[in-house]
């Protein structure tokens, strides 16, 4: 069987495809740096990312689409989960295998479910959903069920979410470049060097080769990132780490945006940042905070030095989400 290996029309489909979730009907957008495979291969997830994902008419016709039916200037997946069992299904053709979906995972994906049950079922409880999973064994079940019903399409009264991520390639990790990816000297590929240059945006070179204009697939996924923005209306941004990498390139798709910091009484020393600007006549809101790990450096920064790591985390971000984000929310 010929090994399976990325062309130039997977490459540029992919440029066009911005994430997953209610993009006609989210409230909050969480913004990623890069996709990763789920503990699938890389053949699977960007066969099907550029061949299933969306939705279709009964003729086929992709309907999910900024321009429908074409791809070219952006399309997304509308569920999530619907997306992880099309590359099940993907791989189910190929190799005759039945993988069983294993859901979500990660901190991100919890605090991203504490935050909506706060602004969906607000308790009298202020801290009610932002306690540690032990205390409460019956509250933990809610967030993780929550946790599943994330980046969906839904007639369920939930605070929409959706999810986009800067850089167009899905790969397992971000320490290694995929052999499917790799250009050899009679396949097109993505030169791994030149393409984490000209996405990091660290300087006004043009990066390119043989293969693609790197510079230029940059400009184009700008492009369609902003292009998401003016035809949705999403009011909030958040996004999880990497806060100067995410804030580089936020400023190139809204040069509107001025970030600063904000203050939070939980933490005096936090280092997120947020901006607030006005884009097609509406408010747009981003916030760029902190990655939710308990043994990061951030959570370390604590006055009370007795009190866990954990549950300083948790109390920051009840406070980011009632303070800052439920305002937002109440008067959509």
């Amino acid at each position: 069987m010929t090994e399976w290996h990325i062309e130039k029309d997977h490459y540029n489909t992919l440029l066009s495809y911005f994430g997953c979730g209610d993009f006609q009907k989210a409230k909050i957008l969480i913004f990623g740096i890069e996709e990763g495979t789920d503990g699938h291969d890389v053949e699977s997830n960007v066969v099907a990312r550029i061949e299933s994902f969306g939705s279709f008419d009964s003729n086929g016709n992709l309907l999910s689409a900024i321009n429908p039916p074409g791809r070219e200037d952006g399309y997304w997946e509308p569920d999530a989960q619907t997306g992880g069992r099309k590359v099940r299904d993907y791989i189910y053709r190929r190799d005759g295998v039945i993988l069983e979906e294993e859901g979500p995972k990660g901190q991100f994906n919890e605090i991203i479910a504490r935050m909506s049950l706060d602004l969906e079922q607000p308790a009298e409880r202020k801290d009610f959903w932002f306690r540690l999973m032990r205390e409460d064994e019956d509250t933990a079940k809610k967030i993780r069920a929550r946790i599943k019903s994330q980046f969906q399409t839904s007639s369920e009264n939930f605070i929409q979410t959706a999810l986009t991520d800067w850089k167009p390639l899905p790969r397992p990790n971000m320490t290694e470049w995929p052999i499917e990816y790799q250009p050899t000297q009679t396949q097109f590929g993505i030169d791994p060097e030149l393409y984490e240059k000209a996405f990091s945006l660290n300087d006004e070179h043009v990066y390119c080769d043989k293969n693609t204009n790197y510079t230029n697939d940059v400009h184009k996924r700008i492009n369609i990132l902003r292009n998401v923005f003016q035809n949705t209306n999403i009011p909030i941004i958040i996004s999880f780490g990497e806060i100067p990498t995410k804030k580089r390139v936020l400023e190139k798709i809204f040069p509107e945006a001025e970030f600063a910091s904000f203050e939070s009484k939980v933490h005096p020393t936090h280092s997120s940042l947020k901006a607030r600007f006005y884009l097609n006549g509406r408010t747009l809101n981003i916030f760029l905070l902190p990655f939710p790990d308990r043994r990061s450096a951030e959570w370390r920064r604590r006055n009370n030095k007795a009190e866990a790591a954990g549950v300083f985390m948790l109390r920051y971000f009840q406070e980011i989400t009632q303070k800052y984000i439920e305002p937002i929310i109440n008067v959509l």
